[in-house]
Formats: structure tokens, C-alpha cells, sequence
């Protein structure tokens, strides 16, 4: 999804139509506080973003190599944490991590880990997370954030706890069954 998917529908949530009307058609003559919010709705969704990814939800990537080991320096993006390196048949390989890089013993095919984002721009592709987050889910985190600059707290209060508790449905288990238990 494109950050711009984002801001639109936060716009809408929050009910600013200049800014749905901006993000519709750039080329409209439009007023300065326009701009401005657009320019602010741009940071926030990149903090709600970073805030998500290197806490609950992380961002994935996975990377082709054909080496013994790799730098973290080689890498275009910040790594966070490896999830994994695997052999040219999918299986995963016991590796060394240093915090300069991963080495292994054998030959590492593809290297999977978790990453910092970066700040996106209004045309960029966001990257991807681990669970299928939402341009609605995000979007509820940046109307919290949006109202809190505000200074409109209670919808700030509003907004959060939609966006926790859609975070908590993405991160909750799947299989919750308890087995039930037999008092004698």
C-alpha cells in the first residue's frame, strides 16, 4: 500500500476534505494550512509506522545470497533483528550474529530479518509487516496522533484505543482454545 492510501483515509476518518481533495488532485490551487496538514499527516503516518514495526508488528524482508556470510552494511535497510538464514532448499541453518553481520558454516541462500523503515514520501510503497496490516488499522494510530496536535484529547483517547485494539487483534493468537479443565 502507498502512504498516500493512508493519509487519504485518515483525512476521511477526521472528515478534512481539503485534504482529500488535495490528495485526489495535486494540481488544484489549494490554501497553506492544506499543505501543512498534508506535510503533517506525512510524519505522523511514518511515526506510526516506525512505532509499530520496531515494537509489535515487525517489517520483513528477505534478501537472495549466495555467500558464507553477509554485512549488515551491505543491506539496503536498517536491520532490527535476523528471523532467519536458510540453504538453497529452504531449510534453516544454524548462523553466528555479530553486530556487523551473520556468518555460517554453510553456504547462506537467502537470509530473512526484520527491519527499520524508512521515512516514506506521499508516492511511496510502504514496506511489509509481518501480519496484514491495514491502511484502516494504520490510519486509526495517525487520527490518535493527528488529534493529539491538536489538542483534542478525548477524540485522541478515541482514536488510540481503536488502533490498539486492531494491533491486538493482528497480534493475538490464532489458536486460543483452552483445554478445558475437570474439577472431581
Amino acid at each position: 500500500m502507498k502512504l498516500n492510501e493512508i493519509i487519504k483515509t485518515t483525512a476521511t476518518l477526521l472528515a478534512r476534505e481539503d485534504v482529500c481533495d488535495y490528495l485526489h488532485n495535486p494540481e488544484n490551487e489549494t490554501q497553506r494550512q492544506t499543505y501543512e496538514t498534508v506535510d503533517l499527516l506525512t510524519r505522523l503516518a511514518n511515526l506510526v509506522i516506525k512505532e509499530l514495526a520496531e515494537g509489535f508488528i515487525c517489517m520483513v524482508d528477505e534478501i537472495k545470497v549466495n555467500d558464507f556470510s553477509v554485512k549488515f552494511s551491505s543491506l539496503d535497510k536498517s536491520v532490527l533483528s535476523v528471523i532467519g538464514a536458510y540453504d538453497q532448499n529452504g531449510n534453516k541453518i544454524d548462523c553466528t550474529l555479530s553486530k556487523f553481520g551473520v556468518s555460517s558454516n554453510y553456504r547462506i541462500s537467502t537470509l530473512k530479518y526484520s527491519y527499520i523503515p524508512e521515512n516514506y514520501g506521499l508516492e511511496d510503497t510502504i514496506g511489509e509487516f509481518e501480519k496484514k496490516v491495514t491502511a484502516g488499522v494504520l490510519s486509526y494510530g495517525v487520527c490518535a496522533e493527528y488529534c493529539l496536535t491538536q489538542g483534542k484529547f478525548d477524540e485522541a483517547i478515541m482514536w488510540n484505543q481503536r488502533y490498539v485494539d486492531s494491533v491486538d487483534l493482528l497480534v493475538r493468537p490464532k489458536n486460543a482454545n483452552v483445554k478445558g479443565r475437570a474439577f472431581l
